[in-house]
């Protein structure tokens, strides 16, 4: 848990987020509640955080949880999701990433290419 001058300063102490919650929305004071208390938020509670349109709040709280579970420690995963190809016939009208086959910057990878880029 951090505390002192600034949301930058790494120091652990222990009494809690350096800031206290604040919010504009309402709907989120009882989830808050809940969340500060350790109990279990139910469905109800999940759409509150879902359509909240205050976006720093819903992060406080993910990070209270955070910090109460694993205290001033962050964990990430590297994605080694591969894609062989962008080669698309969808074409879907929202999509960036799918090309046309033939079109600049389309790709496809060879098996041995893709077993490389994993390894």
């Amino acid at each position: 848990m951090r505390t002192a001058t600034s949301i930058f300063d790494p120091k652990p102490v222990q009494n809690g987020p350096a800031r206290p919650f604040q919010t504009d929305d309402a709907r989120l004071e009882p989830v808050a509640a809940k969340v500060q208390a350790g109990e279990r938020l139910d469905y109800h509670d999940g759409l509150a955080l879902y359509r909240s349109p205050d976006i720093l709040a819903v992060g406080w709280l993910a990070n209270f949880v955070r910090e109460k579970l694993h205290g001033d420690v962050a964990y990430f995963n590297v994605n080694r999701h591969i894609n062989p190809t962008n080669v698309c016939v969808a074409a879907c009208r929202l999509c960036a990433f799918g090309r046309k086959k033939g079109s600049e910057g389309a790709y496809t990878m060879a098996l041995e290419q893709a077993w490389e880029t994993a390894a």
